[in-house]
Protein backbone atom coordinates (compact mmCIF):
# COMPACT_ATOMS: atom_id res chain seq x y z
CA UNK A 1 0.00 0.00 0.00
CA UNK A 2 1.52 3.51 -1.02
CA UNK A 3 0.78 6.65 0.72
CA UNK A 4 1.14 9.62 -0.36
CA UNK A 5 2.88 12.83 2.04
CA UNK A 6 0.79 15.60 2.51
CA UNK A 7 2.24 18.76 2.27
CA UNK A 8 1.52 22.17 3.52
CA UNK A 9 0.15 23.36 0.18
CA UNK A 10 -2.18 20.57 0.50
CA UNK A 11 -3.35 21.37 3.63
CA UNK A 12 -3.75 24.68 2.75
CA UNK A 13 -5.88 24.27 -0.30
CA UNK A 14 -8.02 21.31 1.62
CA UNK A 15 -8.81 23.96 4.53
CA UNK A 16 -9.50 26.74 1.80
CA UNK A 17 -11.87 25.23 0.02
CA UNK A 18 -13.88 23.91 2.91
CA UNK A 19 -14.41 27.54 3.88
CA UNK A 20 -16.32 27.91 0.87
CA UNK A 21 -18.55 25.02 0.93
CA UNK A 22 -22.13 26.16 1.39
CA UNK A 23 -20.53 29.88 1.37
CA UNK A 24 -22.35 32.64 -0.88
CA UNK A 25 -19.69 34.14 -3.56
CA UNK A 26 -20.55 36.95 -5.44
CA UNK A 27 -17.57 37.13 -8.51
CA UNK A 28 -17.16 40.42 -10.51
CA UNK A 29 -15.80 39.52 -13.95
CA UNK A 30 -16.67 35.96 -13.41
CA UNK A 31 -16.91 35.42 -17.64
CA UNK A 32 -13.60 36.72 -17.79
CA UNK A 33 -9.89 34.30 -17.88
CA UNK A 34 -9.27 34.73 -14.24
CA UNK A 35 -13.06 35.06 -13.05
CA UNK A 36 -13.97 31.45 -14.55
CA UNK A 37 -11.44 29.84 -13.20
CA UNK A 38 -12.82 31.54 -10.02
CA UNK A 39 -15.73 30.28 -10.26
CA UNK A 40 -15.11 27.09 -11.83
CA UNK A 41 -13.19 26.16 -8.45
CA UNK A 42 -15.72 27.95 -6.18
CA UNK A 43 -18.43 26.06 -7.70
CA UNK A 44 -16.15 22.74 -7.09
CA UNK A 45 -15.87 23.50 -3.52
CA UNK A 46 -19.30 23.86 -2.69
CA UNK A 47 -19.80 28.10 -3.45
CA UNK A 48 -22.85 29.29 -4.92
CA UNK A 49 -21.49 31.59 -7.07
CA UNK A 50 -23.17 34.54 -8.47
CA UNK A 51 -21.56 36.78 -10.88
CA UNK A 52 -21.77 40.13 -12.60
CA UNK A 53 -20.15 41.07 -16.13
CA UNK A 54 -19.41 41.52 -20.00
CA UNK A 55 -20.44 39.14 -22.19
CA UNK A 56 -17.21 36.97 -23.11
CA UNK A 57 -15.16 38.34 -25.70
CA UNK A 58 -14.42 35.48 -27.79
CA UNK A 59 -15.71 32.64 -29.30
CA UNK A 60 -15.39 30.17 -27.39
CA UNK A 61 -15.18 31.44 -24.35
CA UNK A 62 -13.66 29.61 -21.04
CA UNK A 63 -16.96 30.35 -19.48
CA UNK A 64 -19.14 28.85 -22.13
CA UNK A 65 -16.50 25.90 -22.31
CA UNK A 66 -16.63 25.05 -18.91
CA UNK A 67 -20.79 25.20 -18.49
CA UNK A 68 -21.48 27.46 -15.64
CA UNK A 69 -24.97 28.09 -15.32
Amino acid sequence: MEFRKCTLEDMVMHKLLNFYNGKKVYITGHTGFKGSWLAYILHKAGAEVIGFSLNPNTNPSLFSEINLK
